[in-house]
Formats: C-alpha cells, structure tokens, sequence
C-alpha cells in the first residue's frame, strides 16, 4: 500500500531488487562496484527524465534472510554501497513528494544510529531532569532487551516479538559497520546469498 501511495505521488524512488524493468534508452553502465543497482539505476533513469512507475500487478518473490546475521550482512553491504552512492543519489532532480520521500525513507534510514547514540548520550548527560531521566530509563531498557535478545536468540527463536529488539538494534548497527567500512574505504561491499 505504501508504494501504490507513493507511486500515486511520483514519489517512487526505488525499483525492486527481485524484479524491475528498464528501458534500453535510460540505461547507464554504473560503477564495478556498485551496490545498491535498483536505486542507482531508477534514480539514473529520473534525471534523464523518465518516470519510475510502480506496478502493483508485477509480482516477485524474494526470500528474507532466515537469521539476524543473515540480515547483519545484508545491511553491512547495503550501508556500504548506500554512503558509497549519496553523491550521486543527493544530485538527482526531483520533484517535492520524491524529495521527502528520498529524505524520510533513505537519508533518515542512514543516519538514524547516528541520531540514536546520540539520543542516547544527551538524554543520559540531562538525565538529572526527571523528563530526560525517564526516557534515558526507557533506552536502557530497550537496549537491555535487546541485549537479552542477542544472548538468548538461539533459545527465543519460536517466540513472536521477543527478539525485535534485539533486530532493531542488530540493523542499526550493521548501518554503523557499513559506515566505518566506508569511511575507512575497505571494499567488501559484494553480493552474495544470506542465509
């Protein structure tokens, strides 16, 4: 529903990895290194001035990774090919909708473990204040379930929720490792198959 929604508004940004189309005459060859294709290529395919149509009748399946290491990696390879692109992706020309939509669903996604350590460390120095106490008490608590979760994951496997925020915080950091990867240019971002 959120794609036809965003779709509705041109604000479509990103083919799907698992099945897209592309017209022969919008196409450009992109970097050996390239990682993250489906939105290189569609943002490619706006600036020259195509539109980026989603069709909810095309159907694909693509299968998650079975464990949160799996997931890990995934997100390490993404973050990596996603800093390696925001160059290229924050050039592109779009219309407002495609702008929020680019801002709140990539960048926002990005650079939220930034913004959560640093949540983290302002609400714990004004933690002496009783409103910055309790949510500074709240993150401690969702960081303490979520280390359980990462202890106990192997024994919780068949129990619904109890390790979403042990994943939470497991795809945040993969997007903090993605980004010193990037930083420090180690070039491990290739495909390959999670299990």
């Amino acid at each position: 529903m959120l794609r036809l929604m965003g779709a509705r508004l041109g604000a479509t940004l990103t083919a799907s990895g698992a099945i897209f189309a592309l017209r022969r005459s919008c196409f450009r060859p992109l970097a050996p290194n390239a990682v993250i294709e489906d939105l290189l290529l569609t943002m490619r395919a706006r600036q020259l001035g195509y539109r980026v149509v989603y069709d909810p009748e095309a159907v694909a399946t693509d299968f998650a990774a079975s464990s949160v290491a799996g997931e890990f990696t995934r997100r390490v390879r993404l973050a990596v090919g996603s800093f390696r692109a925001l160059g290229e992706l924050v050039r592109t020309r779009l219309n407002l909708f495609a702008y929020f939509a680019f801002f709140s669903h990539k960048v926002l996604r990005w650079i939220l473990p930034f913004l959560l350590i640093g949540l983290l460390v302002t609400s714990g120095i004004l933690a002496t204040n009783p409103v910055y106490g309790i949510i500074f008490g709240v993150q401690l608590l969702f960081y303490a379930w979520a280390s359980l979760g990462f202890l106990f994951r192997d024994h919780m496997r068949g129990v619904r929720y109890v390790l979403v925020g042990y994943y939470l915080v497991a795809i945040h950091v993969a997007f903090l490792v993605g980004f010193v990867r990037f930083m420090s240019g180690q070039d491990e971002a290739k495909w390959q198959r999670v299990s």
